[in-house]
């Protein structure tokens, strides 16, 4: 009988890579820490399996990553997790679709945050809530033919979960790259604020799915984010980013030459990067419609 939600825990334990110099989750270490326990509880629980055999495959179409501005230990740490089944319906966006929903939670005992603790933190601090990570699949026939990738049904059986009507508003790069109403936009180096660099991808850039790894948008986006700090005489030193929303149209395939555009917001010590990726080329044009669009939301620390 299908549930409503699949639901339990797992440790994580987030690798030095994924900290930040005050022991805080990166940005680009939410992938890692969640997401391969996620696709464990995918696999164990809700079927998935059953779903690859018929050539339906989850891929990432929203991220929603928020990093709490407490230092973690270095040792595991506890994540209570949902996932559901959901189908959106809406003829403004491509008609039926269905989406799985992971949301996980991480809690454990603050750290020192000092560099000389480094492995052995035995601070006892307060617990708190580390982390929050949101990854909103779509279910997708990658291998099929143009028009027939996108899933509106599932084979009898191949599902563990019972599907809820998808309610709020559907992610899309114009939603999330609008401009925060009464902040102010920083200079850049471009035209109206909007500083650009372009780039390739290559083989070292994709996945076994095929295209551009998630993860290498959000250290572009990172990347940009620092430089436009630093030209807006923010100290990124002292700059937290707290969350991080992406969302994807189109994937990037290796080959694909793109531009990624960024814009810095400011207001009250606090920053909105509005950061897009675009395929074309300079000697072709880019799409003015990005691709994958990623919203980084940061403020400076206290005391800085």
């Amino acid at each position: 009988m299908p549930t409503d939600a699949i639901t339990g825990s797992f440790r994580a334990l987030p690798t030095f890579s994924n900290l930040d110099q005050r022991f805080r989750l990166k940005m680009r270490g939410f992938v890692d820490t969640f997401m391969p326990s996620f696709n464990l509880a995918l696999m164990d629980k809700a079927n998935l399996d059953a779903l690859r055999k018929d050539g339906i495959f989850p891929l990432m179409f929203f991220l929603d990553f928020e990093s709490m501005p407490y230092s973690l230990r270095q040792t595991f740490q506890e994540v209570d997790y949902a996932i559901q089944l959901f189908r959106f319906k809406g003829e403004d966006n491509g008609g039926d679709r269905l989406l799985l929903n992971m949301e996980g939670t991480m809690r454990g005992e603050e750290g020192s945050g000092k560099p000389e603790h480094l492995f052995h933190d035995q601070h006892q601090g307060k617990k708190r809530v580390l982390a929050k990570a949101r990854v909103v699949m779509a279910l997708t026939r990658p291998t099929a033919p143009p028009g027939q990738r996108q899933v509106a049904s599932l084979p009898q059986g191949a599902s563990l979960l019972a599907e809820q009507p998808w309610e709020e508003p559907y992610p899309s790069p114009e939603e999330l790259g609008q401009p925060p109403a009464g902040w102010r936009r920083e200079g850049g180096k471009g035209t109206a604020g909007v500083h650009s660099v372009d780039g390739v991808w290559g083989i070292p850039h994709t996945d076994p799915n095929q295209h551009v790894n998630v993860l290498n948008y959000i250290i572009e986006a990172e990347n940009m984010n620092t430089r436009l700090l630093h030209e807006a005489g923010v100290p990124p030193q002292a700059h937290h980013l707290r969350r991080g929303r992406m969302v994807f149209r189109k994937p990037f395939f290796a080959g694909d030459t793109f531009r990624v555009s960024g814009q810095l917001f400011s207001r009250g010590g606090k920053s909105i990067l509005l950061c897009g990726f675009h395929k074309g080329s300079a000697d072709q044009a880019f799409d003015p419609r990005p691709s994958v669009v990623i919203r980084l939301e940061g403020e400076q620390e206290k005391g800085a």
